[in-house]
């Protein structure tokens, strides 16, 4: 049932989208960046909800939108994790008890639009502007990211000199080529050439630098942080070859590949890899 819904979903966003760009390719393309923008996941379920709220710390305001983020107390560094697109903090819990034995101070940040923040859109510019906020109000040592999660923190540590104290990244399965994603997403619309043009143009003008600039292996060079790169060749959604072009310019990271773990990257032998480098490095 699901299935069927979420394909009369795209057979009706990808007609009116069509529709409309008969008259007005601009308006199509509005059309489509709204849609790009919100996210349409799976909402928290109450458990989920009670459990995060009773970890919340603080919230922070970024444009006008509360975002709440979530503290389990250690005595150690300061870690930073962020979840994907549509997932939520809660995505780290298997994490916490393995970070408690290291006596780690964990942060975990729902992204605008996900979990319990408020706002119906999102980008990965808004979230590495969340990302900024964090890092510097916590001191936060190290940053571990999933999905596009970790293409925000690319953007977000390739945008500024990053602070002193802010030592390693740990990117899991991060957005790299911005256009083949964007192709995948035209695609799945079945948007014409002439809403495609003016997509772009949007995009242009809303981020202020077209398509191509966002690569990931383009913004990396720009990071003067070291880390740990990890990515699954079976990764059905963000290609794997686009983390081998990041780790060919992103000399201070080291890349791990793994087989099997898909895009998710849940498992104890990623977890195992995330702490041991912890461990290291601590």
């Amino acid at each position: 049932m699901n299935k069927l819904l979420q394909r009369s979903a795209v057979f009706y966003y990808s007609s009116l989208i069509s529709g409309v760009s008969v008259f007005n390719a601009k308006r199509s393309a509005n059309m489509a960046m709204n849609l790009f923008q919100t996210p349409r996941g799976q909402k928290l379920s109450p458990n989920q909800k009670i459990y995060l709220a009773s970890n919340q710390k603080e919230t922070i305001i970024h444009n006008g939108e509360t975002i709440p983020y979530y503290n389990w107390k250690g005595n150690g560094k300061n870690v930073l994790m962020l979840h994907g697109w549509e997932s939520s903090s809660y995505r780290w819990k298997p994490y916490l008890k393995d970070l408690n034995k290291l006596d780690i101070n964990v942060y975990a940040v729902d992204a605008p639009a996900h979990g319990r923040s408020n706002g119906k859109k999102f980008s990965p510019k808004e979230y590495a502007g969340v990302i900024k906020s964090i890092v510097e109000r916590e001191k936060i040592d190290t940053i571990i990211a999933h999905s596009v999660g970790a293409y925000a923190t690319i953007i977000y540590a390739s945008e500024q000199e990053t602070p002193a104290y802010l030592k390693n990244l740990i990117l899991m399965a991060p957005t790299g080529k911005l256009r083949d994603f964007m192709k995948q997403f035209y695609d799945f619309l079945n948007l014409s050439d002439k809403v495609r043009s003016a997509f772009e143009d949007n995009f242009m003008s809303t981020y202020g630098q077209p398509l191509d600039y966002y690569d990931s292996a383009n913004l990396i060079k720009k990071v003067n942080v070291g880390g740990l790169l990890i990515h699954d060749k079976e990764d059905a959604i963000l290609p794997f070859k686009d983390s081998e072009n990041i780790a060919k310019v992103w000399t201070k990271g080291k890349f791990i590949h793994t087989k099997g773990f898909g895009h998710r990257l849940k498992g104890p032998i990623i977890k195992e890899q995330i702490i041991d480098f912890l461990k290291k490095n601590s």
